[in-house]
């Protein structure tokens, strides 16, 4: 999934895996801050400790049921928001 901090916009790929309601059981977690970073004006960014925006997801993968392999899904790819909105 691609998210986006809230302060400064610096955006990141970061990886998902909990089942969730909003996609029928298979959602991304809610994650409270982004990864550690800088700003373009500051050393820590403030938006370190605020949540993210979830911009795109990438890739979405699920098991095949009764099997333990994985197929991935396209059709649950999907933009929610530009970057900096």
């Amino acid at each position: 999934m691609r998210v986006e901090c809230q302060m400064c916009f610096k955006q990141f790929d970061v990886g998902q895996y909990y089942p969730d309601k909003r996609f029928g059981g298979e959602h991304f977690p809610y994650h409270e801050d982004p990864p550690s970073h800088a700003s373009d004006v500051e050393e820590y960014c403030g938006g370190e400790s605020m949540g993210f925006s979830e911009l795109q997801v990438l890739e979405f993968w699920r098991r095949v049921p009764g099997l333990t392999e994985w197929a991935r899904d396209h059709s649950r790819e999907e933009i929610f928001s530009e970057p900096g909105s």
